[in-house]
Order: C-alpha cells, then structure tokens, then sequence
C-alpha cells in the first residue's frame, strides 16, 4: 500500500492529510511501462526504417548504375545505328553506277546485235538485265530507308489534301492500267516533313495496288480523324489479299516478304520505310487484315511536333 501524508504543526496540535494512493501509484508505473516499451518499439521501427533507407540507398544506386549503363548502351546503339545507315547509304550509292553500267551496256549489246543473242545467248542476256533491274530496285530501297535518318529536313506545316493530290498525280497512270480508284476524305494540315510524309503515302498506295486481288478492281480509301491530346489519325484502306494477323508486326521488318518474288514484285523494304518515316514523326503505325478480305493501315501523328532541344 502506497500513502500520501501532509501535516503542518499548529501550536501544541498537527493539522494534516493521509492520503491512498496506491491505485495512482500503479497507473504511474503501468505509464512508465508503456513508456518503455514505446521506446523500444520507437527504437526498433528505427532501426528496420534505418535499413530500408540502406536498401533503398543501395537500390537507387544501383538503379542509377544501370541508368547510366542503359545510356551508355543507347549511345552506342545509336552510334553503331547511325554508322550502319550512313554505310548502307554509301554501299548503296557506291552500287548504282555499276548496276547503271550493267544494264546499259547489256540493253545496248541487245539493241545492237540482236541476231547475235538469240536462243540460250538471249535467255541469258535477259536473265542478267533481270537481276540488275531487280538489284537496282533493292539499291534504290535501301538508299530510301537510309535517307530517313541522314536527310532530315526541319518540320513545316503540311496540307495532307494537297499532299495527297500530288501522290495521285504520280499514280494516275499507273491506276489507268489496273483500273483503280483512290478515294481520300477531307485531311488536315500537320507538322512534319513533307518529302517523308510523300514517301509514307507513296509507299502506302504503292503497296495497295501491289497487293491487289486479281478478280477485283483495287480501291483505296484514305481518311484522317483527329484523336484527343493532339493526335491525327490516317487510315489507308484497301480491298486486296491481305494477310493474317498474326504477321502485323513482321510485315514492318525490312526485307521481310510474305509471298514469294515470283507472285508480287518487291524488296520488303518499303514498309520498313513508312515505319521509321511514323517514328521520327514521333507516331506509330499499325495494320489491319484477314486474307481476302483486304488490309487498312492506321498511323497516327501528332498535329504539332515537340520542340527538339
């Protein structure tokens, strides 16, 4: 038992309190308790907080570290990038003028003395001029893909209707022979290289007549929507073979081919090239389609292009 007493001396007599206080005295010792306890617990949160911040410390380092390696790696890989198109850029334009040479001095010995080529000698001749014009093409294709990078222009305002109408100017001929027909909506003006953006659609309709279907006129049709956050949406859409799904993303690759060079002409490039042309845009292009039941490519650009530092 715990008491409290308190007296004062008046005269010959004590004037005082007792007091219990036991009850009081074991609240202030269960206090006491838990203030130790909440001391070590404060103690002991401290110390697992104190080696999370070392985990996390050594985390961030090491995130950093791998930062600073992915970078290195992204230059790298840039540079072995930019190495490798300027390559394929001089190969290319190396390679032209003797396939030019090729082909000219075999179609002049042809002209010249044609009874001299005739039967095997003819067969042949023909043959080499075929393999030129193809190797050519394959020239041609790779200096394009190539230019995508190390011939940038500065990005201006484009008119895609205009755009539009000078790329069927270039296939009004070609359209007269398949009997074909372009229909293009109303398209807006965006921000970006004019020459790419030609080439984009050149290599979109040019592939559309390409792959067309043998019992069918082919028809294109190309329309523009805008999308939230900036955003313009292209459609090319025509009604040719197609292709399975399941090929979407291939068909993009360079030199990838889906039917043979003996069925449709061509050096699998030219999408490769509408890709690259979307990326330094700043966008993504995407394709659509069932065999038979034609093939609709979706690219979408932003309208006006981010300030590059």
């Amino acid at each position: 038992m715990w008491v409290h007493d308190r007296a004062r001396a008046i005269g010959e007599y004590a004037n005082g309190v007792f007091a219990d206080i036991t009850r009081l005295h074991k609240m202030e010792e269960e206090l006491q308790q838990y203030r130790d306890w909440l001391e070590d617990l404060v103690d002991e949160r401290a110390q697992e907080v104190k080696a999370v911040n070392a985990q996390l410390l050594l985390e961030v380092a090491e995130r950093q570290q791998a930062q600073q390696d992915l970078e290195r790696l992204a230059a790298s890989l840039r540079r072995s990038n930019a190495e490798l198109e300027q390559f394929a850029h001089v190969a290319s334009h190396d390679m032209k003028e003797p396939l030019l040479l090729i082909v000219a001095f075999a179609e002049r010995l042809l002209a010249r003395w044609p009874e001299k080529f005739d039967g095997k000698a003819g067969e042949y001749f023909g043959r080499i001029l075929k393999a030129a014009r193809q190797l050519q093409e394959l020239v041609d294709d790779i200096l394009q893909l190539s230019k995508v990078r190390s011939c940038e222009r500065p990005f201006g305002t484009v008119a895609l209707d205009d755009l539009l109408r000078e790329v069927m100017g270039d296939f009004e001929e070609r359209l007269k022979q398949v009997q074909g027909n372009v229909r293009v909506g109303t398209l807006a003006a965006i921000e970006g290289d004019r020459t790419q953006l030609r080439q984009l659609f050149q290599n979109l309709i040019a592939n559309a007549l390409k792959y067309r279907q043998a019992d069918m006129y082919p028809v294109i049709e190309v329309k523009g929507r805008k999308l939230p956050g900036k955003i313009y949406e292209i459609t090319v859409q025509d009604n040719g073979i197609g292709f399975e799904e399941k090929h979407a993303e291939r068909i993009f690759q360079p030199f990838v081919r889906l039917h043979g060079r003996h069925e449709y002409e061509g050096t699998g490039i030219g999408l490769a090239t509408c890709e690259k042309i979307v990326i330094r845009h700043g966008g993504r292009i995407t394709a659509k389609s069932s065999p038979g039941e034609g093939s609709i490519f979706i690219i979408q650009l932003p309208l006006v292009q981010r300030k590059r530092k």
